[in-house]
């Protein structure tokens, strides 16, 4: 009798497509959510100011679509009026919505990783895996925008009145676009790659912040003079609204939600283009003209229509400074890594950066706020971004190419001559400190000239003596 055994059963094959939660569910999940969160909190927040609100004329439907209509108009949405149009959204509601799509996405990027894990364990195939996440990183992103734009549409489409309502393509545009931002923010490392250009792309961003971060941070500075110098205004017009405990604070939280708006305002001050708050008003470094104005206390802030001194056009030189910052850093702070090009490639891609930066702030920060003389507020993106390339190009050529020749000890010099100078006006003191920090600075160079002439001087030294110790090659 012969035992005959049965043959060893095969092991199941795993599936490629992995475990865990798919991609693609979560995607369309989390657009639900999102779009859930920011409508709910946005009619929360209308019906809290409907109930604490006395002597109300409309009921508490009309307070949901109004907050329906500010939600689509946080997303850039063209809100249709009686008498015009409204699409001034604030940067702060924007920022908000931005946030949100970002909170969103970062839940479908930990399900991208799930299953590019699960899929690597499956498959022992580690680039098979990666690409199978960027093809599901590119279902989700479209799941995850469309589901947002849809979900949006729906709401504007329920919400709509004879008195105000936001055109259908107008919010599914402005949703895709958001959410497409929030995504791409969130899944950035998926689309990352490495090499020279990405290294230099990175270099090239850096820079950029640079700049902004000095044109900025010079606005901040003329933005908070201006409210410091207009509080009394300020505060008369919030007085003489007589708004009440809740109209104050509706008011006070409208105008921080406006900082960010007025911000940018500035920027294009400093800059040079101005900006206006209506039809036929303008305001610039050259002069401030203005007309009748919203009553909105934060205009008080803005300056007396009056001939400014000649002398306030030395402002956009502070910006050309800031390009020259930029400048210096991309000279200085080069990785060795990063794609070569010639110093003017880069000056360029810096400035062009700043410049797209600026044309997406002057774009969302203006707008119309009704209509009539309210239908052009803000400053006009194309001219502001001809003179910020303008400004960055040559601020960035500066820094290039001057800031080192002046790091080695040209400063010196100049601070000596500013010495004698000073000395010749009759400021002795500043005089001899000046000249006491240029003489410093001219010893302390030729003493790094004369250790580095040391230092060759032995290499050169050393040198020889290995060739003689060698002799002479035949």
């Amino acid at each position: 009798m012969s035992i005959v055994s049965e043959p060893a059963a095969k092991p199941a094959p795993q599936s490629t497509e992995g475990s865990g939660r798919h991609p693609v569910w979560v995607a369309a999940v989390a657009a639900a959510q999102v779009a859930a969160t920011g409508l709910l909190a946005a009619c929360a927040i209308a019906i809290a100011i409907w109930v604490v609100t006395p002597k109300v004329s409309v009921g508490w439907p009309e307070a949901v679509r109004v907050a329906v209509d500010v939600w689509a108009v946080a997303h850039g949405a063209t809100l249709v009026l009686g008498h015009g149009t409204f699409d001034l959204a604030p940067l702060a509601l924007i920022a908000v919505v931005v946030r949100l799509t970002w909170r969103g996405a970062t839940r479908v990027r930990e399900a991208l990783y799930e299953r590019e894990r699960s899929v690597a364990k499956a498959t022992h195939e580690r680039d098979r895996a990666r690409r199978m996440l960027r093809t599901y990183a590119l279902a989700s992103g479209a799941v995850f925008c469309a589901g947002y734009a849809v979900l949006g549409m729906m709401a504007a489409a329920v919400a709509g009145s004879t008195q105000a309502r936001a055109p259908l393509g107008s919010v599914g545009l402005s949703c895709l676009t958001v959410a497409a931002v929030g995504f791409l923010a969130a899944t950035y490392p998926l689309w990352r790659r490495e090499g020279p250009r990405a290294v230099l792309a990175e270099h090239i961003v850096r820079a950029a912040g640079v700049a902004l971060l000095g044109w900025l941070g010079l606005a901040t500075i003329v933005l908070a003079g201006a409210i410091a110098f207009g509080w009394g205004r300020i505060a008369a017009l919030q007085g003489a609204l007589q708004a009440g405990v809740m109209g104050n604070i509706v008011l006070v939280l409208l105008q921080l939600m406006l900082l960010p708006t007025a911000l940018t305002w500035a920027a294009a001050y400093v800059a040079g283009p101005g900006f206006t708050v209506g039809t036929g008003t303008q305001v610039t470094l050259g002069s401030t003209e203005l007309g009748p104005l919203p009553a909105l206390p934060l205009l008080g802030a803005l300056p007396r229509p009056v001939e400014h001194p000649v002398l306030a056009w030395l402002v956009p030189v502070l910006v050309v400074l800031a390009g020259a910052a930029a400048g210096y850093w991309l000279r200085t702070r080069r990785p060795a890594q990063a794609r070569p090009l010639p110093p003017i490639g880069d000056i360029a891609l810096m400035a062009l950066t700043v410049t797209l930066v600026a044309a997406v702030l002057a774009g969302l920060a203006g707008g119309s706020a009704g209509g009539g003389r309210m239908s052009e507020i803000g400053t006009h993106p194309l001219m502001l971004s001809v003179v910020v390339f303008l400004e960055m190009l040559v601020g960035g050529a500066i820094g290039m190419f001057a800031g080192p020749h002046l790091a080695r000890g040209r400063l010196g010099r100049v601070a000596g001559r500013m010495g004698g100078l000073a000395a010749r006006l009759g400021l002795a003191g500043a005089g001899a400190r000046l000249g006491a920090a240029g003489d410093g600075v001219r010893r302390l160079g030729r003493r790094a000239a004369g250790e580095a002439g040391k230092a060759s001087a032995r290499v050169r030294d050393g040198v020889r003596g290995k060739v003689g110790r060698r002799g002479p090659r035949r």
